[in-house]
């Protein structure tokens, strides 16, 4: 079970940003901080609540991701040329690191299956 002094720094770790800062709010050293890295609990208890810190970010931009496509749809239509000539990149730019991204994952797990098969 977490101690009064792990549940206060989990939080603000998460909210500073930084563990020195969140480590003096809390009045312990970064030693100890790393000590209870070491310690399964605190470390699972971390990285839930960073997960759902992530989580909801990822969620709250997905949302926004039909608003952006909207934006950049109304600026490729704009009477300025280098408004519409930097949108267009833009989106080719970035649909270039979506099918980068897209082929990196289906790499990574064709190469996950095949260790699972050799380990068999």
């Amino acid at each position: 079970m977490l101690n009064a002094k792990q549940k206060k720094l989990i939080p603000l770790i998460i909210k500073l940003g930084s563990i020195d800062q969140a480590c003096k709010k809390t009045d312990i050293s970064r030693h100890t901080y790393y000590d209870w890295l070491k310690d399964k609990e605190f470390a699972q208890e971390l990285k839930l609540q960073q997960d759902q810190i992530y989580n909801s970010a990822l969620i709250e931009l997905n949302n926004l991701v039909g608003d952006a496509v909207n934006t950049y749809r109304e600026l490729l239509s704009s009477d300025d040329e280098s408004i519409k000539f930097r949108a267009a990149s833009a989106i080719l730019e970035n649909r270039l690191k979506l099918v980068e991204s897209k082929e990196l994952k289906e790499r990574i797990e064709a190469l996950e299956v095949l260790a699972q098969e050799k380990d068999k």
